[in-house]
C-alpha cells in the first residue's frame, strides 16, 4: 500500500512540473487563491450568468468555448494535490458546455475535474469559476470572448468593443504572474486612517438556514443610474454602497454603531500585474453614520477610497497575505492546513460585503443580453453584487436569511434618487461546493 501511495505522489509531482496555466508552465502552486482550498465542505462556486433575450443554442456555445480556449489556456486547468499543496496543470479532458440545470461541482468528474465550468438552460449561460484559481477580474475577459465568439457562431456578427481580446490575440507576458510570491520588502509607513473598529451587527446574520442562501435581483436601466450617480459626484460602487448603507439604517433605525461596508477592490494596477488572471482583491471600509448628508458622505468616500487604494497600503496589504500563506507553506499535509484555516470558517464581515464587478464590454451585443448576474451561496450574513452590462445595471443582493426588509428597502432608497429599478422575488438558491479532494 505504501508502494502505490509513492508512486502516485511520485506521477503527482511529475505531472505538476511538466504544465501548467499557461504554455511553458510548471510547478505553478497555487498561492493566489490558496485561501480558498481548505474548507471543511470546500469553496461554493461563483457563478457569473449571461441571461439573453433568446434561448441558447448549445452547437453555438461548444463551437464558441472551443475557439475562446486558445486565448484563455488558464480556463482549460485542474487542480493537482500534492502534500497538502495544490498546482495548476492542463487538463487533457476536453471542456464542454453542457445543457443542464444541475450546476456541476467544481473539480469534479461530472465537470472533467475543470475549475472553470460552462452550463446553459433556456436563455441563460452560466460560467462557473473557482476562486481558488481566479477572481471576477481574471474570468470577465474569458466570458466578453465567449459571448462575443457565440454570437458570431450565431451570424449575428458585430464588431467587439475596444478591449475584447479574440481568440487568436497572443498571451500577454504577465497572464499568469503570481504577486503573493513576490517580497515586498518591510512594511511601508502609511497614515493612520480614522475607520470604526467595528460596524452595525446584523442579527438577522447569525440564523441558521442549513447552508441555504437567498438572493434579490434588482435590474437599473444604465443611463438612469449613471445620471442620477453624477448628480452627487460618486461613483458606481461608491453610489451602490451609498443605497445599501441607508436601506440598512431605514430597516434599523435604533442602530447603535455605523453601517460598515467592506467593499472589494482589484490591487493589480499597485502591485505592478495588470495582466495577471489570478485573485488580487483585498477590501477596503467605507463607514456610513447616521445623519449623513449624500454630500459628505460620498467627499469623505473618495477620500478613503484613494487613501486605501495607495500602493503602499496595497503593498502592506499583500504582505499580510504572504505571510499567511507562507504560514500555511510550513505545516505539512492537507489536514494541517485545513486545520488552520479552519479559524476563518463562518466569519461574517461586520455590516454587509459589496463587490462591483465592472463594465462588461459588449458593445454592438449589449441589446442581445438583457441582464448579468453574479453569485454565489454561502455568504453569511448580507453581500451585493454590482455589474454594469453596458444597457442595464444589475444589483444582487445575496444573504443566508429569506427576509427581503433589505432588498425592498434598497429599491425604496434608489427609488427616493429619482430611479425605477425592477425587483425580483425571492430567488432561493445553493451553488455546489468544489470536489478537489476526497472529503470525510
Amino acid at each position: 500500500m505504501n508502494i502505490l501511495k509513492a508512486l502516485e505522489r511520485s506521477c503527482r509531482r511529475t505531472l505538476a512540473s511538466s504544465s501548467g496555466s499557461v504554455p511553458g508552465g510548471r510547478n505553478e502552486r497555487i498561492r493566489a487563491g490558496q485561501s480558498y482550498l481548505y474548507k471543511l465542505r470546500g469553496v461554493e462556486s461563483e457563478v457569473l450568468e449571461f441571461r439573453l433575450f433568446e434561448k441558447v443554442h448549445g452547437d453555438a456555445l461548444n463551437r464558441a468555448l472551443h475557439s475562446s480556449l486558445n486565448r484563455f489556456p488558464y480556463v482549460d486547468t485542474k487542480a493537482l494535490e500534492v502534500d497538502g499543496d495544490f498546482y495548476i496543470v492542463q487538463n487533457p479532458v476536453s471542456m464542454t458546455a453542457r445543457h443542464s440545470k444541475c450546476l456541476a461541482s467544481l473539480g469534479s468528474l461530472s465537470c472533467g475535474h475543470h475549475l472553470v465550468d460552462i452550463t446553459y438552460w433556456d436563455r441563460s449561460i452560466y460560467i462557473l469559476f473557482h476562486h481558488a484559481l481566479c477572481d471576477g477580474r481574471g474570468i470577465m475577459p474569458f466570458a466578453e470572448t465567449l459571448i462575443w465568439t457565440y454570437f458570431e457562431e450565431r451570424r449575428q456578427y458585430s464588431e467587439p468593443e475596444d478591449g475584447v481580446c479574440l481568440p487568436g490575440d497572443p498571451l500577454p507576458e504577465g497572464l499568469a504572474y503570481d504577486p503573493f510570491f513576490q517580497d515586498f520588502g518591510p512594511v511601508e509607513e502609511v497614515e493612520e486612517l480614522d475607520l470604526p473598529k467595528e460596524g452595525y451587527h446584523l442579527v438577522e446574520g447569525d440564523e441558521e438556514h442549513g447552508g441555504t442562501s437567498w438572493r434579490y435581483e434588482l435590474v437599473f436601466e444604465r443611463d438612469d443610474f449613471l445620471s442620477k450617480m453624477k448628480e452627487v459626484h460618486a461613483t458606481p460602487a461608491i453610489f451602490a454602497t451609498l443605497l445599501m448603507s441607508r436601506a440598512i439604517l431605514s430597516v434599523n433605525p435604533d442602530a447603535d454603531k455605523p453601517v460598515k461596508a467592506d467593499t472589494a477592490f482589484d490591487m493589480r494596477h499597485a502591485l505592478g500585474c495588470d495582466e495577471t488572471f489570478k485573485n488580487c482583491v483585498s477590501t477596503l471600509i467605507l463607514p456610513y453614520y447616521k445623519d449623513s448628508s449624500v454630500e459628505e458622505v460620498v467627499s469623505s468616500w473618495r477620500d478613503l477610497m484613494d487613501k486605501q487604494r495607495s500602493p503602499a497600503r496595497c503593498r502592506n496589504s499583500a504582505r499580510m497575505i504572504r505571510g499567511l500563506f507562507e504560514k500555511l507553506d510550513s505545516l505539512e499535509g492537507y489536514e494541517a492546513k485545513q486545520s488552520m484555516m479552519g479559524f476563518f470558517e463562518g466569519m461574517a464581515l461586520d455590516t454587509f460585503i459589496l463587490s462591483y464587478l465592472g463594465r462588461i464590454r459588449l458593445g454592438g451585443i449589449a441589446d442581445k443580453v438583457e441582464s448579468i448576474h453574479l453569485y454565489n451561496s454561502g455568504t453569511k450574513g448580507l453581500g451585493a453584487n454590482m455589474i454594469d452590462s453596458g444597457r442595464r445595471i444589475t444589483v444582487d443582493i445575496k444573504q443566508s436569511f429569506p427576509s427581503d426588509a433589505y432588498a425592498k428597502a434598497f429599491k425604496t432608497e434608489a427609488e427616493a434618487m429619482g430611479l425605477s429599478p425592477s425587483l425580483s422575488p425571492a430567488i432561493e438558491f445553493t451553488t455546489p461546493c468544489d470536489s478537489l479532494i476526497r472529503r470525510k
